[in-house]
């Protein structure tokens, strides 16, 4: 385990060498730094492990086992010191096998996505930085230390949102999620300076048991909510979900990586981290439930009414972080993990999938010009199909049937009405919108493919292993968290609650398979439901389909209310007045001196003579009277 900064310190070389020789190397020896950096931390991190479980199977009297490795001092100060200190634990080491492996099949996937582009070098230098920042945040000991984490990542979502800054809408939308995530920062910055200020340390570990048993200065209800809106910003819940559709104009290496390993995740483990601080402030944890609840109806109704195949996938996204936090809610917090890492399997294929298909369809995202795709792209249309299987938690076959059932059991044992509802209306509407476009892409629609699949051995390789993630193998990869995080309250092991929870799985994958029917049935049969057909085409139903395709209003709402209130008071401020008195004061001073002084500079040696002797009069006279 004394590997452990290597984890970090191969892609943090990566970048550095890409940035700073790529005029020396050729594509071949970029793509050998870019993807084997990531490599050489797989190798690391999974080395790691290995050793990790050797000791907690060594230290089984223990119940939680932690590894710490000191890298070096970053701050210190009289009373404040800062160390560079990475800590594996059961949480820390399942997020960081999550976010090397996954990221290491999207970089074998770039190697032909991207190679092509002129900015080759540059796509994998963010790329590195971007797994380099997350595994900061991943591992840090210390608050200020995950802080930096967690700036890194966003600022590399900036810079990746807008590869393709010669569009100027790419510039836009990369500065739309850096400043609404921004928003998030500085409110998990304020989190820090409470947690500091109530225990004068910024160590998570230290923190987390200072929690239980002293006293807050500042009352952990505020601390709390803080971190809360840090958490909803950076994994775009609501109100804060309006940057993550419009990040779908990166490269789809991008968007699988930001939507299956790092970015939106960083919430969810935020919040996991500093568990304790929740277990105390019950009414903020019910707050968390009910922002993921919202957040699933609203995006879920939104990916229902999208023509973008990238945006109906980040609405999903959108979707499933709010089943986390609905876990999270209920303190279901190994719950919450687990679908977070099944998650990132089938959101990554799925994304993956996407990228090739509309590489081979010229550009095209619209699911409806695109169509009768399942003959000529069989690996794409399996990817679709068994991702989208996952995504919508089909019974038996799939890992998301498992992790979300897990989420939506321990919900149904927390007796909360509001949150299994939302849970069970989101399950129904993700199945819904998830065939739709499967179906419309596969098989309606017009069929704009020229030729035959172009994809690659190393697309194919990364959609293979993705692909079988995603099945019901991939809910066995799941981690112990060895008492990094505590069990839920609701867990039981009577017969009555296996009966139960056997019947409750039954009614879950009746709602499922009902949406994907119904979906198929509209869209595959011809079927058409009457009473529904007239409502979508009235004045109000056409209204309200195109309210839910923007977002539910969302960007006008902040337009209106935050943007162009801000413009106004900046361009109120603009005005200075003591600038301008004092501008034009000395500047009409000096003018008036300087037009008289040079009256004096005329070329005539007389006047000259005459001004040097008024000048020894002048000082004669104050010489005489001093």
């Amino acid at each position: 385990m004394n590997f452990l900064f290597l984890v970090m310190l191969f892609p943090l070389l990566g970048f550095v060498l890409l940035i700073s020789f790529q005029k020396l190397f050729s594509k071949y020896m970029i793509s050998t730094i870019g993807v084997g950096s990531i490599c050489l931390s797989v190798l690391c991190a999974t080395w790691v492990s290995f050793d990790f479980l050797n000791h907690v199977s060594a230290n089984e009297s223990e119940s939680s086992f932690f590894f710490v490795q000191s890298v070096y001092t970053w701050i210190s100060l009289i009373d404040f010191c800062i160390p560079v200190v990475f800590r594996l634990d059961g949480l820390s080491l399942s997020m960081l096998l999550l976010v090397t492996w996954v990221s290491f099949l999207i970089h074998i996937y770039s190697l032909s996505y991207m190679s092509d582009h002129p900015s080759y070098f540059r796509f994998l230098a963010y790329m590195n930085l971007f797994v380099a920042n997350m595994i900061i945040l991943i591992l840090a000991d210390n608050l200020l230390l995950m802080y930096f984490g967690w700036e890194g990542v966003g600022l590399c979502s900036y810079l990746l949102i807008g590869f393709y800054y010669v569009d100027k809408k790419h510039g836009e939308s990369a500065l739309k999620s850096f400043l609404v995530t921004r928003i998030g920062d500085i409110f998990l910055l304020c989190a820090i300076f409470m947690f500091y200020a109530c225990f004068h340390t910024l160590d998570v570990y230290k923190l987390m048991s200072c929690v239980s048993t002293e006293f807050f200065s500042i009352s952990p209800n505020l601390i709390a909510l803080f971190l809360v809106i840090a958490a909803v910003a950076k994994s775009a819940q609501f109100p804060f979900q309006i940057w993550l559709s419009d990040a779908m104009v990166a490269p789809a290496p991008v968007s699988a990586l930001i939507h299956a390993a790092t970015m939106v995740t960083a919430g969810v483990y935020l919040i996991a981290r500093t568990h304790n601080v929740f277990v105390i402030a019950p009414n903020i944890l019910y707050v968390i439930g009910v922002i993921g609840s919202i957040t699933l109806i609203i995006s879920s109704c939104s990916a229902l009414v999208q023509t973008d195949i990238k945006k109906i996938l980040a609405y999903s996204t959108v979707g499933q972080i709010s089943y986390m936090f609905i876990a999270l809610s209920v303190q279901a917090w190994e719950s919450s993990i687990f679908h977070l890492m099944v998650h990132a399997f089938f959101k990554a294929l799925l994304f993956l999938a996407s990228g090739s298909l509309i590489m081979i369809c010229h550009g095209e995202q619209n699911i409806f010009k695109i169509g009768k795709l399942y003959t000529s792209t069989p690996l794409i249309y399996f990817s679709f199909l068994v991702g989208g299987a996952s995504l919508s938690a089909i019974p038996i076959v799939t890992s998301g049937f498992y992790s979300k059932g897990e989420v939506l059991w321990n919900v149904f044992l927390s007796n909360n009405s509001l949150f299994i509802i939302a849970g069970l209306i989101g399950s129904f509407l993700t199945s819904l919108y998830t065939f739709r476009m499967i179906f419309i892409i596969f098989y309606s629609g017009s069929n704009v493919v020229k030729s035959k699949s172009c994809y690659d051995i190393f697309q194919g390789l990364s959609l293979l292993i993705l692909l079988v993630l995603s099945t019901c193998f991939g809910a066995l990869l799941r981690l112990p968290m060895f008492g990094a995080l505590p069990s839920s309250m609701q867990i039981l092991n009577n017969g009555v609650c296996v009966y139960n929870k056997f019947v409750f799985e039954i009614c879950l994958g009746v709602i499922v398979i009902s949406g994907c029917f119904l979906s198929g049935l509209y869209y595959l049969c011809s079927y058409r439901f009457m009473l529904l057909d007239k409502l979508l085409n009235c004045l109000l139903g056409r209204v309200f389909v195109e309210f839910v395709f923007v977002g539910w209003g969302c960007d006008w709402i902040y337009k209106h209310i935050v943007i162009k209130p801000y413009l106004l008071i900046a361009r109120v401020f603009s005005f200075d007045p003591v600038h301008y008195v004092l501008y034009f004061s000395v500047r009409n001073i000096v003018n008036f001196f300087s037009d008289r002084l040079v009256l004096s500079e005329n070329g005539q040696i007389r006047h000259y003579i005459m001004s040097v002797i008024f000048g020894i009069t002048v000082l004669l006279l104050i010489l005489m009277f001093l």
